[in-house]
């Protein structure tokens, strides 16, 4: 059995990535395809982008359909109350299985009073916390000659100035205030991997997965980055119970579920290590 921790649908056309398309029907043709049995889809806010998949909306696509899971979300920028008594009702109903938090891609304080109230919520209901961390994905692609910087119209990316809330050494707050809660720290962090192997080391609550970690096709899916991947991956699994804290995850439709299946065949575990990250792990993680 496998599970994936960690997808997007999309009713949208794809642009510049390996797939056109990531409605459920495509999610679940391409992951039955490898044997995936499970697939959590996330709930997205971007309100710097613009764009997003709400709860609401997320939970009546996925109705009726036991392929999946769903991560509920927020916007800790705006609306702060009206999405935490959001949450808690999904919660207390048992719709959501976790909580997704956009750090880097909304601009709050992850020791204040917002993001408390989403950790108090977990711990009530014993639900993970999922962070964006690593590299964030700009909707903007011209790139202004003298500063270097990209523009979206006439202003400068507002992602470029908060790629610092989505390093793992910046989130280390609520993994000692909030140490009876699990988090997931996504896509291990890339390309900041130094920083990831420091925080799970000195956090046993902290958990990853390899979701995200190439654009399948996409330019640095090469051989040399690949290398670089499986380094960082056996920097993981040499940790203090590392092998019980790596979860299978694609971000679909970024990552294929070939690629995601190959980086965890090319690990060289055993059958019981590697059934731990195909499905084990998550498995004690959303108490399945």
């Amino acid at each position: 059995m496998i599970i994936d921790i960690h997808a997007h649908t999309s009713e949208h056309k794809m642009w510049g990535l390996h797939t056109e398309s990531a409605t459920l029907d495509d999610i679940e043709v391409q992951a039955r395809a490898v044997g995936v049995e499970k697939v959590v889809v996330l709930a997205t806010y971007f309100p710097l982008k613009g764009t997003g998949l709400k709860n609401y909306d997320l939970l009546e696509r996925i109705r009726d359909r036991e392929m999946f899971l769903a991560f509920g979300s927020l916007d800790l920028t705006q609306n702060v109350r009206e999405g935490i008594e959001e949450l808690k009702l999904l919660a207390r109903l048992k719709l959501i299985s976790g909580i997704k938090v956009y750090t880097g891609y909304q601009d709050f304080d992850i020791a204040g009073a917002g993001f408390q109230f989403v950790c108090e919520i977990a711990r009530k209901y014993n639900l993970p916390v999922m962070f964006h961390t690593g590299a964030l994905h700009h909707c903007c692609s011209f790139v202004d000659r003298e500063s270097g910087k990209r523009r979206c119209g006439k202003s400068f990316c507002k992602l470029d100035e908060l790629q610092d809330l989505s390093m793992p050494r910046n989130l280390v707050y609520p993994l000692e205030n909030y140490s009876d809660v699990n988090f997931i720290f996504s896509h291990m962090g890339e390309p900041y991997f130094d920083q990831m192997i420091e925080v799970m080391a000195r956090y046993d609550n902290v958990y990853t997965d390899i979701s995200g970690l190439i654009q399948t096709g996409g330019l640095r899916d090469i051989p040399e980055f690949r290398n670089i991947l499986s380094r960082a991956i056996d920097l993981v699994l040499q940790l203090p119970n590392g092998i019980n804290r790596l979860m299978f995850g694609t971000d679909f439709p970024i990552q294929s579920y070939e690629d995601s299946v190959g980086f965890v065949n090319g690990m060289g575990l055993s059958d019981v290590d590697k059934e731990k990250v195909f499905s084990g792990n998550t498995k004690r993680l959303l108490r399945l």
